[in-house]
């Protein structure tokens, strides 16, 4: 072949590996997730191809494989079919009493194409009254709650919570009794649930924290200024 034959070639393979990535962004997670791994790899290997036909230079071959290689495996874990859960719904279900403990309700949703096992370690407490996340950021709970989570232990207990694709499930985190929570009522005092979602992906083990609070008086839950990813 002559050196415009090579070039032209180059950039056709280029062209087409190029046109095979758009494809998959927009059918990504419609796709299984093997088979858009394995179309990925194609389209990367057409791609590493066209470099060793318009870069003259081996080193430069080698970064350019090397990069595409890396983006293709970043693009794959983001886009392709696969777990991928958020809190969806708080609920205070019941406020403790000097008999039992009280029960926050967490609604896990997994906005992915794949089920996944989930394990989490939570913590709630009744404390004092917090306003606002700002308010809260003033405070020592940061390191209390990352204590508890520390120490708490896993739920279930044995085995793992299973989320449907695109499906939901409950998590009840009790809440130890406190003598704030005769001062609830009044507005005077605030709840506040912490947890650590953790669950795996097709490689990789995923960890979600989530921290919000509440009171009467903000009449909502909000985002801590901690443990929210």
């Amino acid at each position: 072949m002559t050196l415009t034959e090579l070039s032209k070639r180059g950039w056709v393979l280029l062209g087409s590996g190029l046109l095979l990535v758009v494809a998959l962004l927009a059918v990504g997670r419609q796709v299984n997730g093997w088979l858009f791994g394995a179309l990925l790899l194609i389209a990367s290997a057409l791609m590493i191809q066209s470099l060793r036909t318009l870069l003259s230079k081996k080193p430069h071959q080698i970064i350019g494989s090397l990069t595409i290689l890396v983006l293709g495996f970043v693009l794959w874990d983001q886009m392709a079919s696969q777990p991928r859960i958020r809190v969806e719904e708080v609920h205070l279900r019941q406020l403790p009493s000097s008999a039992q403990s009280g029960v926050v309700e967490l609604v896990l949703r997994n906005a992915g194409g794949v089920g996944a096992e989930v394990v989490a370690v939570s913590a709630a407490q009744v404390s004092p009254l917090f306003t606002s996340a700002r308010d809260l950021s003033r405070s020592r709970m940061e390191a209390d709650f990352n204590r508890q989570l520390d120490k708490a232990a896993p739920t279930p207990a044995t085995g793992a919570l299973r989320v449907d694709e695109q499906g939901t499930a409950r998590l009840s985190i009790p809440v130890p009794f406190s003598e704030r929570v005769w001062v609830y009522g009044r507005g005077e005092s605030s709840v506040i649930v912490a947890a650590r979602i953790r669950y795996r992906d097709r490689f990789f083990s995923r960890e979600k924290e989530f921290c919000q609070f509440t009171s009467l008086k903000s009449g909502q839950w909000l985002s801590c200024p901690f443990l929210n990813n």
